[in-house]
């Protein structure tokens, strides 16, 4: 996977004041095949399954800060 250094980076856009921000992403071709098998199996669409794995990284990355700290 590539990655890329933007020159607003992590900003994404609401399209109505209070509305969730939205971005969008590329994927190589295995990693959307994964979460695409991971979103049939669960039965839940495509953008909840990446929701649900942010939020799993984020989780684990803010434990891994805790026990370096």
């Amino acid at each position: 996977m590539t990655v890329r250094s933007w020159k607003n980076p992590g900003i994404g856009f609401a399209r109505h004041n209070g509305a969730q921000q939205r971005i969008i992403i590329g994927l190589d071709p295995e990693t959307f095949m994964q979460v695409r098998c991971r979103a049939k199996a669960s039965g839940t669409s495509f953008a909840e399954q990446v929701r649900v794995l942010v939020e799993f990284g984020l989780e684990t990355a803010r434990a891994d800060d805790e026990i370096g700290q």
